[in-house]
């Protein structure tokens, strides 16, 4: 059997740290990142390391190639399935296309504000961190919003 520990510290702002990653190389569309930060015997989504890879990838392929996009991270905590676990949705709106104009190699390209388009882009999870490692990948179904505890216990 084994116990529960407290985690220290130094475990807090590791798994802190590959969380963020984790965010960033979604927004980044790194998925070599994503690929060196999951376990290769982990679930995810209930799917095996490289089925969700690929998942990702079409998911993320619907992002346009070129451009702005405004991407906003809403944090919560899971209450069902791994209680206490970070929740994080990441969402994509907004989108700009670079104009470029005779030359790829301008140092300022505009920006064609008048063409912004809306996307679609949503992706919520949440994980566990193992040995600095992501082992799950989940769903949850009931979360708390941090943003609206805050204000609670603001108002307490």
């Amino acid at each position: 059997m084994k116990l529960l520990q407290k985690p220290s510290e130094i475990e807090i702002n590791k798994n802190k740290d590959i969380y963020e990653s984790f965010c960033m190389a979604i927004i980044g569309r790194d998925l070599n990142l994503i690929k060196e930060l999951l376990n290769t015997k982990g679930r995810f989504l209930n799917l095996s390391k490289m089925e969700f890879l690929g998942y990702l990838n079409s998911l993320l392929a619907t992002l346009p190639k070129r451009g702005i996009c405004d991407f906003e991270v809403k944090k919560g905590i899971c209450l069902d399935q791994v209680p206490g676990a970070l929740y994080c949705e990441i969402i994509g709106s907004k989108w700009t296309p670079f104009s470029f104009e005779d030359s790829p190699f301008t140092e300022e390209p505009g920006l064609d504000f008048e063409n912004s388009k809306n996307i679609k882009f949503s992706f919520g999870f949440s994980l566990v961190i193992e040995d600095d490692e992501i082992t799950h990948l989940f769903k949850p179904k009931k979360i708390l919003c941090l943003e609206k505890s805050q204000k609670l216990t603001e108002l307490n």
